[in-house]
């Protein structure tokens, strides 16, 4: 049994689309029978690059399949970092 921690990026429109393709296969089917629902979008969270948003997403994360999206300006455009893990 092993550990997987994911880090994806989507455009800010997409969020619910693109939680929705990477949490459909966040688990092992052997192990349960689907994601553990654990995930808080964090809606007002604007960081000022993707390196901080991952600070941010460490600082959030409470070490028990915490998993979180916080928001990163790329330029003049929002993107979502989103953080996942599950046993695989």
């Amino acid at each position: 049994m092993g550990h997987s921690i994911n880090y994806v990026t989507c455009a800010n429109k997409d969020i619910n689309k693109c939680l929705k393709r990477h949490l459909a296969t966040a688990y092992d089917p052997y192990e349960s029978s689907g994601y553990h629902g654990n995930m808080t979008v964090h809606k007002n969270i604007i960081c000022k690059s993707r390196d901080e948003a991952e600070e941010k997403i460490r600082q959030l994360d409470n070490g028990w399949y915490s998993d979180h999206a916080v928001r990163f300006k790329e330029g003049r455009k929002l993107t979502w970092l989103i953080k996942y893990e599950y046993h695989c």
